[in-house]
């Protein structure tokens, strides 16, 4: 407030103090400067666009303060900046000086301290009241669970009973699709409630043994070797391969023959029957995971034809061998001598998988679905999938045959 003294001496002595014009800017709501010069006495301006009034202070009889002049402030000597380059410096002297440069340590976490921060922090959100709720929820949901697993368990039992009574009256009305349908909703209940004794191990089999009657192969395999040779004359092997998966392949066939203990494993039993008509040869390999069930026994070595299961009107005779010469009794418990060969007389259904030209030996194989294959039980089912007793083998011998085969796969009553 420089000169404000004279300003005021001027004012009392009754001389007039020299006036500076001060002009103004008003900016108005409506987006319009009002601009005006500031008097000795107030006044009123009006906006020439919104009429908006604006009342404008007199002139200050005090002079205007006079601002200082702030210097700037001084960087500390601790700075990044002055350390940055007492660092650069302290480095040039040290590589000229040819003294390696410290090695730059990374501070040390302390593990166990942030571990016990953040045990710390979860054990805040546990609180007793937390833990109570969440006791009871647990609770009633594990007891909720527990009573829809008990309906769960007493509903399939029911399902079981029913299915397997519905199904076995629909095999004595022969209405095997019906049954298959019947036992299959069985085996479903049968799943839920995990059950391996010997009602459901029965249960199972039927299942399987329907199954395989109703996709029953139409063809006889003479039929099957007949139409893929000439197929092949006609165009190529692949054609033929074609046909055969397009007709006939995923049906089931039954067969009655002799097994024979494997020389290339001696844990496992393999099985392969060749069908020859004229020059055509077809090779069948069967090495089923069934096939495992089959226990040992010392019987003599032979070689025996297979009987097929077939529509009856494309059935051949049976051609098996006489059990009369054949050991009444078998220990399935026995050692396997090296001299000798176990054989065993099975029937069994596979699904058959492919049918595929040998270039190298020039004749055709059958390949059937390892993990498909199953022993046969039921005499009934099996007169149905059309193997019949015959001058060979009585139903009675086939009867002892099926009863010892249920025993292997733990389906015996």
């Amino acid at each position: 407030m420089s000169g404000w003294l004279s300003r005021a001496r001027d004012a009392l002595s009754g001389r007039t103090a020299e006036i500076v014009p001060e002009p103004i800017q008003i900016p108005c709501p409506c987006g319009r400067t009002i601009e005006t010069t500031r008097r000795e006495s107030f006044q009123r301006v009006l906006c020439k666009t919104c009429g908006e009034p604006f009342f404008i202070l007199p002139l200050d009889v005090y002079p205007r303060p006079v601002m200082k002049k702030v210097r700037p402030a001084k960087t500390p000597k601790n700075t990044p900046t002055t350390k940055s380059a007492a660092s650069t410096d302290r480095t040039r002297i040290r590589e000229s000086e040819g003294i390696s440069a410290p090695v730059v340590t990374v501070p040390k976490i302390d593990l166990k301290q942030t571990l016990m921060k953040a045990t710390r922090v979860i054990r805040r959100q546990f609180t007793a009241t937390r833990i109570i709720v969440l006791g009871l929820l647990f609770v009633v949901g594990a007891t909720g669970w527990w009573q829809w697993n008990r309906a769960a368990l007493s509903r399939a039992e029911g399902d079981y009973k029913i299915a397997v009574e519905a199904g076995n009256t629909a095999i004595q009305k022969n209405d095997l699709l019906a049954a298959a349908q019947e036992f299959e909703r069985a085996t479903t209940a049968l799943d839920l409630l995990r059950r391996k004794d010997i009602a459901a191990e029965q249960a199972r089999q039927r299942l399987r043994e329907l199954t395989a009657v109703n996709v029953l192969l139409q063809a006889s395999l003479p039929e099957i070797l007949v139409s893929s040779r000439q197929t092949k004359e006609k165009s190529d092997a692949g054609t033929a391969e074609s046909n055969f998966a397009h007709l006939h392949s995923g049906r089931w066939i039954v067969l009655q023959t002799e097994i024979a203990w494997s020389s290339k494993d001696s844990k496992t039993f393999s099985w392969e029957q060749r069908v020859q008509i004229d020059e055509s040869v077809m090779s069948i390999n069967a090495n089923l995971t069934a096939f495992s069930k089959i226990p040992v026994s010392l019987l003599p070595a032979a070689s025996e034809p297979l009987v097929v299961a077939e529509p009856a009107d494309q059935k051949e005779p049976a051609r098996a061998k006489d059990p009369a010469n054949a050991p009444q009794n078998s220990d399935s418990n026995a050692e396997i001598s090296t001299e000798d060969s176990a054989h065993r007389e099975i029937i069994f259904a596979a699904q058959i998988k492919s049918l595929r030209w040998n270039v190298q030996r020039s004749e055709w194989d059958l390949e059937l679905n390892p993990n498909t294959g199953f022993l046969w039980s039921n005499y009934d089912l099996l007169i149905a999938a059309g193997l019949v007793p015959d001058e060979i083998r009585s139903e009675a011998q086939i009867k002892v045959m099926l009863l010892e085969q249920s025993r292997w796969i733990g389906a015996a009553p």
